[in-house]
């Protein structure tokens, strides 16, 4: 089951937290080098410099995990620097699903989504909507057109209790665009799940 580690780094008298979703903390790892590489240009991550040089060493086993708390020691600008690792328990989603992302061409996102994006959902035949928070199965980011089984988590539990079945159909939105449409798989939380159809 994917888990929730939070990457915690203060560099330059700034702090930097990154949420990172994985089925192990090895994993994360990897999968932090490549969100801070991705989001080199953005304010709350590393620049340029900061960001080769960690992907060097890192790609040199130079960046090793210690453990008791968990740790990764690497150096910057001549100086070590150390991020932390917070891991969480283990997510327990409310429902699996399929989801088709949209093309650009066709209403969709115009760049990927990171694993724990948060879009709007909303059932086919109802006007009620929530907050969603999508963790991707085996994957960081997902592109426009992909298809992506997901673990999802909504926000507004209680409107939508006693509704949800497999095969159902929802629409993922950027308001007022539908970026995705999606079917559920499995129902992990009861409340949601309908009891008879």
């Amino acid at each position: 089951m994917v888990k929730a580690f939070t990457y915690r780094t203060e560099l330059d008298e700034k702090a930097f937290s990154q949420t990172i979703y994985a089925d192990s903390i090895t994993n994360s790892i990897k999968n932090w080098i490549d969100r801070i590489i991705d989001l080199k240009n953005e304010v709350y991550s590393f620049d340029q410099k900061s960001v080769e040089s960690i992907e060097s060493q890192f790609k040199n086993g130079k960046i090793k995990l210690q453990e008791n708390p968990n740790i990764l020691v690497y150096e910057l600008n001549g100086k070590y620097q150390i991020t932390y690792i917070d891991e969480h328990k283990k997510l327990e989603p409310d429902f699996i699903a399929e989801l088709e992302f949209m093309t650009t061409e066709n209403g969709g996102r115009k760049g990927y989504a990171y694993s724990g994006y948060r879009p709007i959902f909303k059932l086919t035949d109802k006007k009620e909507m929530t907050s969603a928070n999508l963790i991707f199965n085996n994957k960081q980011k997902v592109f426009p057109g992909d298809n992506v089984i997901t673990l999802i988590n909504i926000l507004w539990t209680e409107e939508f209790e006693n509704l949800l079945y497999p095969e159902l159909e929802f629409e993922l939105l950027e308001p007022p665009r539908i970026i995705a449409k999606g079917k559920i798989i499995e129902i992990v939380n009861k409340k949601l799940k309908k009891a008879s159809r």
